[in-house]
């Protein structure tokens, strides 16, 4: 046997609810419940043991690691013992009382534990995989898995997307997913979209193109489609979206390059067929080719831009292809070879904040934002390595106060040291230019971790003492906390 899991875990307050828990999941053969008060059930450390032979995923045991990985016979190498509010090994290193253990059938599958340590305070059984659950379905899938695939338009395409080894937590959408893959018109797709389920999972990766009937049409692609084959899903939209995948080749299988050409990132149209060309273009990396949904929407100013940031910067990673976009929307003229400039010199976690100058959606920067837009991007670029320079340059930015935001800025972009993280803190429009003069000098000479205590919280003075240590456990603790406050404020100002 080995661990099942799909599509959560099995809340069961005893065997019996256990037992009803793997009928309602799909190539459960068999279930275990730890009926044993207390000391928990197993030998001692197996539940540690197993634990840590696991990839963490979400806050939950992950994907299987063994040698069997990917070749039993049903498909989800996950683990499923935990109940919801049953989430950790007792002191022991025992399974808790009321771990519900599902387990499927497999031929890499461990030998069922009948007696001995590893057996104590187990209760388990049974399920028939020999039987269907309907006429024209499989054995081992339930009733609800079984009416979903023979509704698609080729029933066996649905079952065996759901059988194929996967190795990824499996989503709850899995069978919605599957059902639409098997309901797609053209066999390639039909293969292409079982793929991108089995190896990202439904809403990751290629599998994103299992767009929803509600999506939006772009302005010039048609609005037609051929239904959802009941599972909610424009078939129309996701065909052409599985040819973009084929014709743009593997680069493009880990992203969400082509079902990006469907939906939009800020709410305006986009030009579907140019960027499904954009995104079939193997002459661009497959992280470039991310950002052509961002560069095709209907928002854009300056597409030639964004295509050459595209070309140019976008090669290293998606998020910063995506950002492409960012840097050529109206309102950014000013500013946009900054922009473009910022992508190469910050990481692709911050590529973001290059096009983010204070204003609100669809909005230009305030007048006051595009004056200190060369310091707000010398102080991006003087903190890449910091980890929290993007957010400390932005807080900076948005102090309601031009002079402040000024200093602000050239503090946070000169100083040098992880201290000047507080710089806005210095700057507040609360405190008189002469008390924030001393609390920047007093960042410059100052260790990180007494810099607040000592400098912000004191005023520059030091020596806050252990009255200042306790103040500095909310505030210090939050230096990207206390700037998203400035942040709120900067808003307003800079808000035409």
């Amino acid at each position: 046997m080995r661990p099942a899991f799909d599509p959560a875990p099995p809340e069961a307050s005893d065997p019996a609810a256990c037992c009803q828990a793997c009928r309602d999941t799909d190539g459960c053969a068999a279930w275990s419940f730890c009926a044993k008060p207390g000391g928990g059930c197993g030998a001692k450390g197996t539940c540690d043991a197993y634990i840590l032979r696991q990839a963490p995923r979400g806050g939950r045991p992950g994907p299987g690691t063994g040698p069997g990985r990917g070749r039993q016979v049903y498909p989800v190498d996950y683990f499923g013992s935990f109940n919801e509010k049953v989430n950790s090994c007792t002191y022991e290193g025992r399974w808790p009382e009321k771990t519900c253990t599902l387990r499927a059938a497999g031929p890499s599958a461990p030998q069922a534990v009948g007696r001995g340590p590893a057996a104590e305070g187990w209760v388990s059984g049974f399920v028939d995989l020999t039987k269907a659950a309907a006429p024209g379905c499989p054995p081992g899938f339930t009733a609800a898995t079984c009416s979903a695939c023979l509704a698609a338009r080729l029933p066996p395409d649905c079952f065996a997307c759901l059988a194929r080894p996967r190795g990824y937590g499996p989503a709850a959408r899995a069978v919605e997913a599957c059902a639409a893959c098997a309901s797609l018109a053209d066999s390639r797709h039909r293969a292409m979209c079982a793929a991108c389920v089995g190896d990202f999972g439904a809403g990751s990766g290629c599998a994103t193109c299992l767009l929803p009937s509600s999506s939006s049409s772009s302005s010039s692609s048609s609005s037609s489609s051929n239904g959802s084959g009941g599972s909610g899903v424009d078939l129309e939209k996701a065909g052409r979206c599985f040819q973009c995948v084929l014709d743009g080749g593997a680069a493009l299988r880990a992203t969400t390059a082509c079902s990006e050409c469907f939906f939009s990132r800020t709410g305006a149209p986009v030009d579907a067929p140019a960027c499904l060309a954009c995104a079939r273009n193997t002459s661009l990396p497959g992280a470039a080719r991310a950002g052509c949904g961002a560069c095709h929407d209907a928002s854009v100013g300056d597409r030639g831009g964004c295509l050459s940031c595209l070309a140019a910067r976008g090669a290293g990673a998606a998020d910063t292809a995506v950002a492409c976009g960012g840097c050529s929307q109206p309102g950014l003229d000013q500013v946009a070879a900054q922009c473009y400039g910022c992508l190469q010199t910050v990481p692709p976690t911050s590529a973001f904040a290059c096009s983010r100058l204070g204003q609100l959606p669809g909005r230009a920067p305030h007048p006051d934002a595009l004056a200190l837009a060369p310091m707000y991007y010398s102080c991006l670029a003087a903190t890449r390595a910091s980890a929290s320079g993007a957010g400390d340059c932005g807080s900076a930015l948005a102090i309601p106060r031009f002079a402040y935001a000024r200093r602000a800025l050239a503090c946070r972009g000169t100083l040098g040291t992880e201290s000047a993280s507080f710089c806005a803190h210095c700057w507040s429009p609360a405190k008189p230019p002469e008390m924030a003069q001393a609390c920047e000098r007093c960042l410059g000479r100052t260790p990180y971790e007494s810099a607040f205590t000592d400098c912000v919280f004191s005023n520059g003075a030091g020596g806050g003492g252990r009255a200042g240590g306790s103040g500095s456990g909310s505030g210090g603790g939050s230096g990207s906390g206390g700037g998203s406050g400035g942040s709120s404020g900067g808003d307003g100002r800079q808000s035409p």
